[in-house]
């Protein structure tokens, strides 16, 4: 039986269950927090929230997540285990490997002036996305596709004040309004089961 690594030891491939292919937990510019560290705050207090948001991803029936946070994002695998400790119904597979890009640090990218790109009519609809999803099942490639939102509990390239403008953006988005959405245009639960389970337990077999 195929077994793939996670935070708290090998799991069974066959049992990875509901899985969400990109998922962060923290996203950090290290060095930036470093120097700066009144943001990030409390280290407990960031560790509980994270519990708290991952156990609402598991109350949906969510049973594992890979967070592709590698080095140049804050990987940090002690604080991952202490939050993965405390959500042992969650396998969390972390990604190895390193983060590049050739412009000013993430941490900056979307604070001050920059917000315009964030906030503008380029970041696309709900419902452009969701429908998009639909087509592609429509046309016959739910076996090819996984499903993620690429949310995090903590991400400090984002300045905390335009958060509450991204409110599609955390772990609950998929189950709550995505799902919903696809089911009312055609897809089927057997579309959604093969993204969600049986697509990511096949990229972890041949993978093992």
């Amino acid at each position: 039986m195929s077994q793939v690594a996670a935070v708290r030891g090998p799991v069974e491939v066959a049992g990875l269950g509901p899985t969400y292919m990109h998922e962060h937990i923290f996203v950090l510019t290290t060095d930036v927090q470093q120097n700066y560290p009144g943001e990030w705050g409390s280290e407990d207090a960031r560790i509980t929230d994270a519990v708290t948001r991952l156990r609402a991803l598991t109350a949906q029936g969510v049973r594992t997540i890979v967070d592709p946070t590698v080095v140049g994002l804050g990987r940090n695998l002690p604080r991952i285990q202490r939050v993965a400790e405390q959500v042992p119904e969650l396998n969390i597979i972390v990604a190895t490997g390193v983060y590049t890009y050739d412009s000013v640090p993430w941490f900056f990218r979307h604070r001050g002036p920059a917000l315009n790109e964030t906030l503008g009519t380029e970041v696309p609809t709900f419902e452009a996305r969701a429908d998009t999803l639909i087509e592609m099942c429509r046309r016959g490639y739910a076996e090819r596709m996984v499903l993620s939102q690429d949310a995090a509990c903590y991400i400090d390239w984002i300045d905390p004040n335009v958060v509450p403008f991204l409110p599609q953006w955390h772990y609950l988005h998929i189950h709550d309004e995505v799902l919903p959405y696809a089911r009312e245009h055609g897809v089927t639960e057997e579309q959604i089961a093969t993204m969600l389970t049986a697509n990511p337990r096949r990229f972890f077999e041949h993978t093992g």
